[in-house]
């Protein structure tokens, strides 16, 4: 026989005796947990199509589940889950490439300024090589600019810009 899983306390339950009085359609807390781990939302939607936006700040790490309890008859619910970090929608392990980019797109920028200043200054005793020393600084600055743009675009909209998706591979490349 298989175990029943029920997340919350039915009437069935509590008649039961698996839960009390005080906790009908209450989230059921195992022995050992704290109540402060769960963090819930009641609503009470009367009437069709009601649209419900909640917001639940959730400041420990760790393993997440979403129950949608509907004690209704005959109602249908659905819905959209969406989680976002606090610095935007790229994964943590993503966002410090979004700094690193950025901080090497100002080096490169820095680089590139102090080169021309340089170059301008001596102009006619450039020789062919510091010529390619500049394009690869260009192609350097331009790759780290394409890169920060990437993930600032894809944290701030949590979609992937396709115009950066084809560009890119190409600027990495050295084009």
């Amino acid at each position: 026989m298989q175990a029943q899983f029920y997340p919350y306390c039915t009437p069935n339950l509590q008649e039961e005796g698996h839960c009390h009085n005080a906790s009908l359609y209450s989230f059921i807390i195992l022995p050992g947990k704290n109540v402060s781990d769960i963090i819930t939302g009641n609503s009470l939607l009367l009437g069709d199509d009601v649209d419900l936006f909640a917001d639940y700040s959730v400041c420990t790490k760790g393993y997440y589940c979403v129950w949608v309890i509907n004690t209704a008859k005959d109602a249908v619910v659905s819905g959209h889950l969406k989680l976002v970090n606090p610095f935007g929608h790229l994964p943590a392990e993503d966002y410090p490439f979004l700094i690193f980019y950025g901080l090497l797109a100002l080096v490169y920028l820095l680089v590139g300024l102090f080169w021309a200043i340089l170059t301008a200054c001596y102009w006619r005793e450039i020789l062919h090589v510091q010529n390619y020393i500049s394009g690869v600084i260009f192609l350097c600055m331009l790759e780290m600019i394409f890169n920060f743009a990437y993930y600032a675009s894809y944290n701030d909209t949590g979609i992937s810009c396709t115009l950066l998706d084809l560009f890119l591979p190409l600027v990495r490349s050295g084009l």
